[in-house]
């Protein structure tokens, strides 16, 4: 499995002896901004259980502004409410141009890879944010850490959840890769198919993808992370938000790629990772071998050009440069 830091939960930030004083402390004019900050605590961490998100939706309601009249909303909705104001309010752009040739690369790749992976890094996470993808935003919002979504497709897909479900799983994603139309395709579900194919090569990239209210997360947009929500796709790179441009060629593979390139650059987990695969998609006539870029152990690196040696063909700012011992070779 690839790797998966441990989490901030709401218990932690807003433990139950906070909660319960809130449950007693005296009203006053500062009830407002508290509810504010249960709000924000609230979308802003994952929860380890759904009654725990319940209460504190209960005394954020005790706390919650004269004025507003919108009625008690569920934990779900009111999880809802303040990620989409924490989201909205981040700076957002647009994707630069990426090179059709490279998007072409990466697609190959990743047709490659997804011919050979049993998913043995995510298990079902794919499977679990398409159908967060399909069911009500909402609703989507009441999971907990320790909840698998197929109890939401059965409330959404009522006597057809079998077949639905049992579609996701057994889709052929090597013919889908083959057949789908990468050069205009932006879909949501295209894109965390791409991610999550893309999170099964080589090495481990440390890479997230947010589906809906979870691109709220703290860990998330403080960091570099995928996300899908509201029929758009991108990533969150420390608190900016960058689109995919469907009319670009290539929309989802240049997305990826801009994204790898920050994650090179920024110094976290997985840098080392994003720098191999731009490595091989710009420069494969440096690859020692194409079968060291297709599914395999964490373990197994990917080295570099020799620090005098330029990349031919365009530039590639953010692939580094190493000697090791007089070999040329990408791993």
């Amino acid at each position: 499995m690839y790797s998966v830091q441990k989490q901030t939960l709401v218990e932690e930030v807003l433990p139950p002896k906070k909660l319960l004083f809130l449950c007693d402390a005296a009203l006053t004019e500062t009830a407002p901004a508290i509810a504010d900050c249960i709000g924000t605590i609230l979308c802003s961490y994952p929860s380890g259980s759904p009654n725990y998100m319940r209460e504190t939706a209960v005394v954020w309601a005790r706390y919650r502004p004269a004025t507003d009249d919108r009625g008690d909303p569920t934990y779900g909705e009111l999880r809802l409410r303040y990620a989409t104001a924490v989201f909205e309010g981040l700076p957002r752009v647009t994707a630069p141009f990426v090179p059709p040739h490279h998007c072409r690369a990466l697609v190959a790749l990743l047709t490659r890879v997804a011919a050979l992976t049993s998913f043995s890094r995510t298990g079902d996470q794919m499977v679990h944010k398409l159908i967060m993808s399909m069911v009500e935003p909402h609703r989507a919002a009441e999971l907990s850490t320790r909840d698998a979504p197929y109890h939401l497709a059965a409330e959404t897909f009522g006597d057809s959840v079998n077949r639905v479900v049992r579609a996701l799983f057994e889709r052929d994603i090597e013919v889908e890769f083959i057949e789908k139309a990468w050069e205009t395709s932006a879909s949501i579900a295209d894109f965390i198919v791409f991610v999550y194919i893309l999170i099964e090569t080589g090495e481990d990239i440390g890479l997230r993808l947010c589906c809906n209210h979870e691109v709220a997360f703290l860990e998330a947009r403080r960091g570099i992370s995928f996300f899908c929500w509201d029929g758009r796709v991108g990533f969150v790179a420390q608190e900016r938000v960058v689109y995919a441009d469907p009319g670009c060629p290539y929309p989802i593979p240049a997305l990826v790629l801009c994204c790898l390139e920050m994650l090179a650059i920024s110094g976290y987990g997985g840098m080392s990772a994003a720098e191999s695969l731009l490595c091989a998609v710009k420069t494969p006539e440096k690859a020692r071998s194409p079968a060291r870029f297709f599914p395999a152990a964490p373990a197994n690196r990917i080295l570099f050009p020799s620090a005098t040696d330029e990349c031919p063909g365009e530039s590639l700012p953010l692939c580094p440069r190493e000697r090791w011992k007089g070999e040329r070779r990408c791993q």
